[in-house]
């Protein structure tokens, strides 16, 4: 389901969005409309300042992780599809992935293939 109206763009983009009905699909679509409208690191930035303000607002503020967004934007961007949830566990281990260190800074991947 893309964004089917600039107001559920902007919605997201000013934090304002009902949280409750942004799932999965939802957030992969918001990346995807931000990456055909913006450079790759813009579109990262923009999505990442939104997601922060949801969380914060939310009052949940240790869901926003900067690995899990750049891993996630760096699949769609080079898909153009939609990842499923656990499509990082591939890559990095549950506690590299969940930890603090996370949330705050990009963490390589700590699996091999």
């Amino acid at each position: 389901m893309m964004p089917t109206n600039d107001a559920e763009i902007e919605a997201f983009l000013d934090s304002s969005l009902d949280i409750s009905k942004f799932d999965h699909l939802a957030h992969v679509d918001m990346a995807k409309h931000l990456l055909r409208h913006h450079e790759f690191l813009e579109a990262v930035w923009i999505y990442d300042r939104a997601i922060t303000g949801i969380a914060n607002k939310a009052g949940t503020p240790s869901k926003r992780s900067v690995t899990k967004t750049l891993a996630f934007m760096s699949l769609i961007a080079e898909t153009g599809g939609c990842p499923d949830k656990s499509a990082l566990d591939r890559w990095y281990s549950a506690a590299r992935l969940n930890s603090e260190a996370a949330s705050r800074q990009f963490m390589m991947p700590d699996k091999l293939d």
